[in-house]
């Protein structure tokens, strides 16, 4: 496993987060800090649960939780660490490993691109057009209720009209949180996804930000590689379902 950049400290943990969970709140989302993590209560189902534990790498070792505080919540645990204990702690309480992902980071500031973009990209900022998004792509890819909100922007990459890809980005105290990028299978490999993420860094970046970061998936790694991005921490994700009254 490759081991935590020095460049990642709790400071910057602390901003990804705040802007992830920005980006993915709903109105009823309710967040509590705590020394060692962060719970997210999304007051709804988002992505497969309805609340989420940050764990900091600085506290793995101190980390320790009741699991029964949260057995009647579908919920997921982000832990950044390059620790394989890890993964022993969480299964033996019952969760289930789900998948590794990349926290990456690119300096704003430096971040210049001269290819020319062959597809439509715009901001986001009508319901009419959000719905047509999540209804062409088949998928919840836009949260009607935060096209006006002044921290988040969403964009979409169209050819001929029709949505293609999507994204979004929150800037929060000059850091922009880039999440949900998503390129309809038929149109991957064919720049749509690099035209966009160009657009929205650059975007991000005449916005003010001057640091920009994200959570890489295996399949997007490559790609934001190539647009400057840097990998600063491994990340575990484990999720465990609620446990029923029947088999309490």
């Amino acid at each position: 496993m490759e081991r935590i950049s020095a460049e990642l400290n709790d400071k910057l943990l602390l901003q990804f987060i705040k802007g992830l969970i920005y980006c993915r709140q709903t109105k009823g989302t309710k967040i509590c800090y705590y020394p060692s993590y962060v719970h997210v209560d999304f007051g709804e189902d988002v992505g497969g649960r309805t609340d989420e534990l940050f764990i900091t790498k600085d506290h793995l070792n101190s980390f320790y939780f009741n699991d029964k505080d949260y057995q009647h919540l579908d919920h997921m645990v982000t832990v950044f660490s390059d620790n394989f204990s890890v993964l022993s702690y969480f299964e033996e309480r019952g969760y289930t490993f789900s998948h590794w992902e990349h926290l990456m980071l690119i300096d704003l500031t430096k971040a210049c691109f001269n290819s020319k973009v062959k597809y439509q990209i715009r901001e986001v900022r009508d319901k009419k057009l959000a719905a047509q998004i999540n209804y062409k792509l088949s998928r919840w890819a836009i949260n009607e209720s935060q096209i006006h909100d002044e921290k988040l922007y969403h964009y979409v990459t169209r050819s001929f009209g029709r949505p293609i890809a999507h994204g979004r980005f929150s800037i929060i105290n000059g850091t922009a949180c880039f999440d949900n990028i998503f390129t309809a299978p038929k149109h991957r490999g064919k720049g749509a996804a690099t035209a966009l993420c160009t657009k929205m860094i650059l975007e991000a970046k005449k916005r003010g930000a001057s640091t920009g970061i994200l959570a890489s998936s295996e399949m997007g790694f490559p790609l934001y590689l190539k647009l400057g991005f840097k990998k600063i921490a491994p990340i575990m994700i484990f999720s465990k379902k609620k446990v029923s009254n029947q088999t309490k």
